[in-house]
């Protein structure tokens, strides 16, 4: 089973995806575990990704389709796709590989999150440079101030991207560009539409929900 994961940033797609691996066995391709990994090898693709990013646009179509290219594995059963496809020349290159094994999406994941819920969460986030526990100063903060629940480092990060003008051009620029793809997809793909500002565990047992009864359906036939 091959599924998209779709929101705007900071809906909470990478919440829900390791969830999917942990359970379902999935393998996730994170377009922002894949631009991140790049930007950190200092390659000249990496330099020029960063700049983009740090100015709260997105990489070309042709860097992430060069990135998720050398991740995917035809091999591989069943992906979660979580931050790609973003355009439709994206989504039109992921149906022709899913082609080629005789496969496609069967399943988009929408996390439906208000506009300032996002800002929140996106400014609000931070990180443990020693063990990479994730936080936020609104909804999830260090249980003692400034020290690590996980490994009590007192060294944490911000990404350089979360700035409120990063964070406006990013929204501005999947409303343009990715929001749309939804009716490329209809009518072909099952779309599943979920509140995503509530508990992330209740958004999981929605999700497990359906690919069970997916999964179901596929038995019968």
């Amino acid at each position: 089973m091959n599924i998209i994961l779709f929101g705007a940033p900071g809906s909470g797609k990478g919440t829900q995806a390791k969830e999917l691996v942990e359970a379902f066995g999935y393998k996730q391709l994170s377009t922002g575990d894949l631009v991140r990994a790049e930007i950190a090898t200092g390659s000249t693709t990496g330099r020029l990704i960063k700049d983009a990013v740090d100015k709260g646009s997105f990489p070309s179509d042709d860097v992430i389709i060069s990135l998720l290219d050398g991740a995917y594995d035809a091999s591989t059963e069943g992906y979660i796709f979580d931050g790609f496809p973003r355009t439709l020349n994206q989504a039109q290159v992921l149906e022709r590989m899913l082609a080629q094994k005789s496969q496609k999406v069967d399943l988009i994941i929408r996390l439906e999150v208000a506009d300032g819920v996002i800002k929140k969460r996106i400014l609000g986030r931070y990180s443990c440079k020693e063990c990479g526990a994730i936080y936020n100063k609104y909804f999830k903060p260090t249980k003692k101030e400034n020290i690590c629940d996980v490994c009590q480092s007192r060294n944490f990060d911000v990404r350089s991207d979360d700035t409120a003008e990063a964070i406006e051009l990013r929204l501005d620029t999947y409303r343009a560009m990715t929001e749309p793809l939804l009716a490329h997809f209809e009518g072909r793909t099952k779309i599943l539409n979920i509140n995503g500002d509530q508990d992330p565990k209740k958004i999981f047992d929605l999700i497990k929900d359906e690919i069970k009864a997916f999964q179901e359906t596929k038995k019968a036939v």
